[in-house]
């Protein structure tokens, strides 16, 4: 999401609270502010305050990456202070994206998206990202807009990005180098670290994936 708005010529402040994992600060070009909300496994409220004083001075937009880990303490904290309303009440409009993966983790992506939902309602919107690397996200031969979890909850979705499945061998092997390199895709297709195929690749991937985000986000 941050490339393909620094792509539109925006300069999103981009943020990385997640306490084990700094994946997203670990794009040295992305210039991603770390910000520490946890202390041990609690949420420090007066730290997520900060990050709160952050969203409503900035003048443009905000990506938050938030771990797993801090995930259930977060939502509590949200809930408590009811801070999303306070946002809505702001007009800050605030999205939440939710990864569904394919394969094994597909039953527990599901349930943290109907929880998701189901904790903060209508004053957040909702895009889910179908990630299709270990396989389509099929239920019984539904597909996601074919379950349950999705027409109960149609109206409250803004949203589905898909990305889609590739083959393994070559735009997966490109997109886990990139990944580990911890580069950009500009990065990548500028840098004279990586073959020409394999680039060509990674340009048709990141023109679908930029593609798929135009459908959904303003």
């Amino acid at each position: 999401i941050a490339q393909y708005l620094i792509g539109k010529d925006e300069k999103p402040l981009l943020i990385d609270t997640d306490p084990v994992n700094k994946t997203f600060a670990g794009f040295e070009s992305l210039s991603v502010e770390q910000l520490s909300i946890m202390e041990g496994d609690k949420l420090n409220p007066r730290k997520f305050d900060t990050l709160i004083e952050k969203i409503m001075k900035s003048q443009t937009s905000v990506i938050i990456d938030n771990g797993a880990s801090s995930f259930i303490p977060l939502t509590g904290y949200l809930k408590e202070g009811d801070i999303l309303e306070f946002l809505k009440e702001n007009e800050v409009n605030t999205f939440v994206h939710v990864v569904l993966t394919g394969g094994q983790a597909q039953k527990d992506t599901l349930v943290g998206l109907n929880y998701i939902i189901e904790t903060f309602g209508e004053r957040v919107n909702v895009v889910v990202w179908q990630n299709e690397y270990f396989g389509k996200i099929q239920h019984e031969g539904k597909t996601f807009e074919q379950m349950n979890v999705f027409k109960k909850n149609k109206k409250k979705i803004y949203g589905i990005i898909t990305i889609p499945e590739m083959s393994k061998d070559t735009f997966g092997q490109d997109i886990k180098q990139m990944l580990e390199d911890r580069v950009t895709i500009s990065e990548y297709l500028n840098s004279d670290n990586y073959l020409l195929i394999p680039k060509q690749r990674i340009k048709k991937f990141r023109d679908l994936i930029f593609n798929n985000i135009s459908l959904v986000l303003p």
